[in-house]
């Protein structure tokens, strides 16, 4: 179903499913069993589709994902992956970028010391 959305018609959803915004090119409210609601951005990238996450309603206003819809749409328009910019970086992520990782010539020389029952001279 595609229509303008309103803060009212927004509330008042009941039935799952997703909806598209018709004033937001991409911009799809879904609606679950649960009766929560979340925002995604749906989008066609060198040829895969693909959707964004854009938060929960009410979390996430209109006015607000409409505004990220816009902003992945521009990245699009860019020629680059929409990404979560809003997003903070998870502590796991930070912790994988944080961790030196070793070359490959020092991973195998450890590697084959550990495998090899004789050490050579």
């Amino acid at each position: 179903m595609s229509t303008a959305f309103t803060d009212t018609f927004i509330r008042n959803i009941k039935d799952l499913g997703r909806y598209t915004d018709a004033a937001t090119q991409g911009l799809n409210l879904q609606v679950k069993h649960s009766g929560g609601k979340y925002w995604t951005f749906r989008y066609l990238f060198q040829g895969k589709r693909s959707d964004l996450s854009l938060g929960t309603y009410p979390t996430i206003s209109l006015k607000e994902a409409r505004a990220r819809a816009t902003n992945a749409r521009n990245d699009l328009n860019q020629g680059q992956r929409p990404l979560a910019h809003w997003k903070p970086v998870t502590k796991i992520k930070q912790a994988a970028e944080s961790v030196a990782r070793p070359v490959f010539k020092d991973f195998s020389k450890i590697c084959i010391d550990q495998k090899c029952p004789v050490k050579p001279d």
